[in-house]
């Protein structure tokens, strides 16, 4: 039987993998004081990068994602290539980077270190740090990969704009909907190049273009974006067309942000030689296309050397399927905005409110007093009256043609906030007696309410700055009264997933009594203001908040009315609930949680035995409902999501070594 349900929820975790809340992000990779492993009498390593998709279970094998390019004679690489990768919030993806040095016999290696991408994610700049056995250290930067080129495309018609006859829009109509290819195809040659070969020998050019990045302390400084070949004893060098994918060298889209052009004379040691270099825009390479005419050096770029000049770079052909192929017209015509979604300016009520529920005589087990209940949350009103509501992340709706996502949210100042429930009526039986679903195992097993926590817990904390999560219980009862929303442990909030189970287990070292009915009005009333409060306070601070209620029950709502009106009452604020169903019990009474409509869906019913054998695809179930409730809550009041901090302008977390 047992095998029966493994081999069920195996069918049921491949189902899941084809979701529709996958995102796919991008990899980036870089490393700092590497031990040079080269031998001696050989210089310095040649290093490069090999990215796999370690297997998330027995069913799968781990997966090669490629390698990054070979970059001579340095310590401190930064790989140009990046590695895409699909991500969904409920699944844990791990990836093992290895570094090798290409000059040494067998490819010697540098040093490994495993990533998750969720972690990474969670962090301020999406980057984290690894230190390596044999000495640097290793980097990971996990953003999101647009894989259309829509969002793109309309910031690049705001900011091409004044590339083009001086008009103020560029019409949208006037882009080929059906290119989604964002690439900028660069050819270029060099003219009368200054030799830095020496006598006799002639310079072997190549170039890099460099995005300009910010360095901690307040200063600026570059990294390479694209490296180009090398043309041997050539001082009029005309390099192949290179694409250049412009959502990696424009942050946000910006065409007139700084990029650095550089030109080096190639040596097989790795000592390259400066032949000058020279700073423009995106925009400004278009404006100097002289489209084919290699001949033409009136919109020639020069190369300066300390001051002085070192030849001329001419653009032969700048351009982008996602960017106008021919001149604007005289005049801009309007752009019609991408409505947002209309927003109820008042919070909706149900049409027949259920009478206040008065609960029946209690079911009593056995045990007597507990922490003092939480006391009712005073009403506080939605957190809008419209999408022109005044707060700093409002933006109107002729800046913004695409719909965030996700992963645009937590990569700006999103954090998730987790709240748990947790259910001590009497039918989850004496926890003293093994077989009970709050029983503690002596050998160290998690029982079922365990397991969902850590399951679900160690997902959302990624995504919690601060990771103090506030635990309640409902369903017992202490003094002769019963109470519905009650503080679990001594502390009102618990230090991450290990402080949450230590704050559950404290409950049975005191008294109390396990009780009835089921009601999950008041955890969802208290979660939904602890929602709008953290919110209203990270608005001042110019950062965002959504709470995520993890409620954790082993039977049906006693209720079904007074639960209707509570979530019904939660679902301006912006709140998830994910209810777990754990134990055996029917329910099939909780369908009405998954085709319970409001205006905003915010319920996901799980029941924990039908993924009891399998945490993936229990996480993957809970979870899949999230990102999309988040971005509809932010995105329908007109909330977009704050810029993402670079990777220099944050303290990067560098761990120990682990395997």
């Amino acid at each position: 039987e047992n095998e029966h349900k493994r081999n069920n929820t195996q069918e049921l975790t491949q189902m899941k993998t084809t979701n529709s809340n996958k995102i796919k992000v991008k990899i980036q990779i870089h490393a700092t004081k590497l031990k040079n492993v080269a031998g001696a009498f050989k210089g310095t390593s040649d290093p490069f990068a090999v990215v796999t998709l370690l297997a998330a279970g027995h069913n799968e094998q781990p997966i090669v994602l490629g390698k990054t390019e070979v970059i001579k004679n340095t310590l401190n690489p930064t790989w140009t290539k990046i590695f895409p990768l699909d991500y969904s919030l409920g699944k844990l993806r791990y990836i093992n980077v290895g570094v090798y040095d290409k000059k040494s016999p067998n490819e010697k290696p540098m040093g490994s270190a495993m990533f998750e991408i969720g972690d990474i994610l969670g962090l301020a700049g999406n980057v984290k740090g690894k230190r390596l056995p044999k000495g640097g250290s290793l980097y990971v930067r996990v953003t999101e990969m647009t894989e259309d080129a829509g969002e793109l495309r309309n910031t690049i018609v705001g900011s091409i704009a004044n590339t083009f006859a001086g008009i103020g829009l560029t019409d949208l109509d006037n882009i080929d909907e059906n290119e989604n290819d964002t690439t900028l195809k660069l050819k270029l040659r060099g003219v009368k190049l200054k030799n830095v070969e020496g006598f006799m020998r002639k310079s072997d050019p190549f170039y890099e273009i460099s995005k300009r990045i910010h360095v901690p302390g307040g200063g600026v400084g570059w990294r390479v974006h694209y490296r180009s070949d090398h043309i041997k004893n050539n001082l009029n060098p005309a390099w192949e067309e290179s694409e250049i994918d412009l959502r990696e060298l424009c942050d946000d889209g910006n065409l007139d942000g700084p990029i650095l052009f550089s030109v080096f004379d190639h040596e097989r040691s790795g000592r390259h030689t400066p032949m000058g270099s020279f700073e423009t825009t995106v925009n400004a390479l278009i404006n100097a296309s002289v489209h084919g005419g290699g001949d033409d050096t009136s919109k020639a770029f020069t190369l300066k050397k300390g001051g002085k000049a070192y030849g001329l770079i001419v653009v032969v052909e700048a351009s982008s399927p996602s960017l106008p192929s021919s001149s604007p017209p005289d005049a801009a015509p309007s752009v019609v905005p991408v409505p947002f979604p209309d927003v109820d300016t008042e919070r909706h009520q149900p049409q027949n409110p259920p009478a206040a529920y008065a609960p029946p005589a209690a079911i009593d087990n056995v045990m007597s007093s507990l922490p003092p209940p939480i006391p009712p949350p005073a009403f506080a009103p939605p957190m809008h009256s419209s999408p022109h509501a005044q707060n700093p992340f409002y933006m109107d709706q002729k800046q913004h043609h695409q719909r965030p996502t996700f992963i645009d949210y937590i990569s700006g100042s999103c954090a998730l906030q987790m709240c748990i429930a947790i259910d001590f009526t009497g039918s989850n039986g004496d926890p003293r007696k093994y077989g009970t679903l709050h029983y503690k195992h002596q050998d160290g097993q998690l029982n079922d309410y365990e397991k969902a926590i850590v399951g679900v817990g160690s997902i959302l904390e990624k995504y919690d700055f601060d990771k103090k999560f506030p635990v309640w219980g409902f369903g017992a009862k202490y003094g002769g009264v019963i109470q519905h929303c009650f503080q679990v442990g001594h502390k009102q909030e618990a230090d991450g997933v290990k402080g949450v189970l230590d704050a559950y287990r404290s409950v049975f070292r005191n008294p109390l009594t396990m009780s009835g009915p089921t009601v999950f009005a008041d955890c969802i009333a208290q979660a939904a203001s602890r929602a709008r409060r953290e919110q209203a306070e990270a608005q001042q601070r110019g950062t965002q908040a959504y709470t995520v209620l993890l409620l954790l029950t082993d039977g049906s709502v006693t209720d079904i009315g007074m639960t209707k009106s509570a979530i019904m009452a939660a679902s301006d604020a912006p709140l998830s609930i994910v209810i777990i169903g754990v134990g055996k019990a029917d329910f099939s009474a909780m369908q009405f949680l998954d085709d319970f409509s409001t205006d905003r869906d915010i319920v996901q019913f799980v029941e924990f035995d039908a993924h009891k054998y399998n945490k993936a695809s229990l996480t993957s179930e809970t979870l899949d409902e999230i990102p999309d409730q988040l971005v509809k809550y932010f995105y329908s009041r007109g909330i977009m999501p704050t810029a993402m901090l670079s990777e220099s302008q944050v303290n990067i977390q560098v761990e120990d070594f682990n395997d």
